[in-house]
């Protein structure tokens, strides 16, 4: 399988920021979708490995919108994808490389007008092998996702576990925060190395463990309200 990493065309400075242009900010062609993934990218050190699996995981959007948004920064000159081949013409890497075609983008006004048309045939070839190490990433996952779990059909907790909808209704209810609950559970499970068959189950444990307690009346006898 091709390694895939990000390289940097632009100026960036090497600190804990990421500086972002206006005119990345407002250009009216590129979707805002489209704009997280570019301000993703520059973040990333040149170098630093990427997935279209781990950066849909780590933005938060879907694997389909990642591929559509490196189109959109592709078309606008955002974003170069360099095929890196062998001697024999096999694709072993996949350059990101970060670009900034600087200002001069198009009036809102003008917007429908400088959409991206059809892609041509260089383009087509990219987004069928993108499309290609896309599915050889998601079989990858699946392996490794099965190769976790033991005979006894335990795992350890998903890096992308989260709570379910049930569970934050459930923690709401009962005055509890969910995220914080979720981040002790988490904390708990990485540091004993632990392996269970439901996380979700699991997750109802600490939810009935933090359950505040109901307090309980303590009967005062009347000669001490005398007294008071």
């Amino acid at each position: 399988m091709s390694r895939s990493y990000v390289d940097h065309d632009i100026s960036l400075p090497s600190n804990r920021f990421t500086m972002v242009p206006h005119h990345v900010v407002h250009d009216v062609r590129v979707s805002p979708k489209a704009r997280l993934l570019w301000i993703h990218l520059a973040g990333l050190r040149p170098g630093w490995e990427v997935s279209v699996v781990q950066m849909a995981k780590d933005i938060g959007i879907g694997k389909n919108t990642i591929t559509s948004g490196t189109r959109e920064l592709r078309e606008y000159g955002y974003l170069r994808l360099d095929r890196i081949t062998d001697e024999r013409g096999q694709v072993t890497e996949w350059r990101y490389a970060v670009c900034d075609p600087g200002p001069g983008f198009p009036d809102p006004e003008n917007r429908d007008g400088d959409r991206p048309q059809s892609p041509d045939p260089e383009n087509r070839d990219i987004e069928k092998e993108l499309t290609s190490s896309l599915r050889e990433e998601e079989q990858d996952s699946s392996k490794y996702s099965r190769a976790r779990a033991d005979d006894s059909g335990t795992s350890p907790l998903p890096d992308d576990w989260e709570p379910t909808d049930r569970h934050r209704t459930k923690c709401s209810t009962l005055g509890l925060d969910a995220d914080r609950l979720a981040a002790e559970m988490r904390q708990w499970a990485y540091a004993k190395n632990v392996r269970r068959k439901s996380w979700n189950a699991t997750f109802n444990s600490f939810i009935a463990r933090a359950k505040p307690k109901p307090t309980k009346a303590t009967h005062v006898p009347t000669e001490t309200w005398d007294n008071l």
